[in-house]
């Protein structure tokens, strides 16, 4: 989706949350969901492991938006975020055992049933993220935003703080990537567009907003630049209060699905 006005209503967004506006960083939260999800999962290839970096990206930023000196940058800063806690989330977890070798897809099943790749859920999600996985992260992340979080080229651009030819220039790199994997498999008709717009469990935004939201609810105002090492409002008070919170509504809550649009 792409917004003129963008960096307008975001600085508009992150002034009220400033003063303690949990509805505002609420909105804030269902507007950057499903961008974020893209660059986690780019980086993790899990999307269980996406989703609670995304929650705990926006904890962080919470917990740090006092300190934002440009609100209309909020998108691009809370991306870095993501990126941030998305690595500090692979390095926690370290290299993954290797999956076993996907099961080929086979163009004749593609073209008769798509509902044959849609019901075999695991097998397409192992599929994707093998064929993922052989991308360098400077590909992968556009690529996924892209197609999985239907994020546009200038959207993608400004989130990563490239230029939108550059965008469109990784996604098509990885795009070619895919094929020449589809290819090496024995699947060179499947297009790795279609693949990557199936449903794949993303979560709906509006799940992730109603989760964070809960978190932040009975946190005190985000600690401005001047009092956010003081005694009472610091970074280490207001994150050790967010990750009870968030842990609470992570447990109690599973995630949902969502056809990209």
């Amino acid at each position: 989706m792409e917004r003129s006005d963008a960096h307008h209503d975001d600085a508009r967004l992150v002034a009220r949350a400033q003063q303690g506006d949990h509805d505002a960083f609420t909105e804030l939260v269902r507007r950057y969901s499903d961008r974020l999800h893209g660059i986690a999962y780019a980086r993790l290839l899990n999307h269980a492991d996406a989703e609670e970096a995304v929650q705990e990206s926006f904890l962080r930023a919470y917990e740090r938006l006092g300190q934002l000196r440009s609100p209309a940058g909020f998108g691009g800063w809370l991306a870095r975020i993501a990126v941030s806690r998305a690595s500090e989330a692979g390095r926690r977890k370290g290299r993954e055992e290797l999956m076993a070798r996907p099961e080929k897809l086979t163009v004749e099943d593609a073209a008769s049933d798509e509902h044959l790749l849609l019901e075999n859920h695991e097998a397409v999600c192992a599929f994707v993220q093998d064929a993922l996985r052989r991308l360098p992260a400077s590909l992968r992340t556009p690529l996924v935003m892209r197609y999985m979080s239907d994020a546009s080229y200038k959207e993608i651009a400004r989130l990563l703080l490239i230029s939108p030819g550059t965008a469109q220039q990784r996604v098509r790199r990885g795009l070619d990537g895919m094929r020449r994997y589809l290819r090496q498999r024995g699947d060179p008709g499947l297009a790795p567009e279609r693949l990557l717009s199936l449903p794949l469990a993303c979560p709906l935004a509006a799940e992730v907003a109603a989760r964070v939201a809960e978190a932040v609810l009975p946190l005190p105002p985000p600690a401005t630049a001047r009092t956010a090492h003081s005694s009472t409002g610091g970074p280490l008070v207001i994150g050790a209060a967010a990750g009870v919170a968030l842990t609470c509504a992570v447990v109690t809550t599973q995630p949902g699905s969502r056809v990209p649009g």
